[in-house]
């Protein structure tokens, strides 16, 4: 957003207890449905808070534009490089939430 000077970021977690384990059976084809189930419904819940946050904060007065967590590129970057709006990893890292 022009002129933005914050923002807002957090983490939602995927379901399961033991994500490695998830990932594991992900990557050796054993169970693909399972981790892919886990990101749709953290995906969903992600977007939700971002729309109540946004909403919250511009009953307060803020300017907010809620940015959603996937699946969103901007419209002039090439299908093949498919560039988000916003780099919600980098934020997180910025943020201390998470890490590279």
């Amino acid at each position: 957003m022009e002129g933005a000077e914050s923002a807002v970021t957090f983490a939602v977690p995927f379901e399961e207890e033991d994500p490695d384990c998830a990932m594991d059976m992900f990557l050796k084809k054993e169970d693909q449905k399972r981790l892919e189930k886990q990101k749709v419904r953290a995906t969903t819940l992600a977007n939700g808070i971002v729309l109540e946050i946004s909403g919250l904060l511009n009953q307060i007065g803020f300017k907010t534009e809620p940015v959603h967590s996937n699946f969103v590129y901007r419209k002039e970057s090439p299908s093949e490089y498919r560039v988000p709006p916003l780099s919600h990893k980098l934020l997180a890292f910025k943020g201390g939430v998470g890490h590279m």
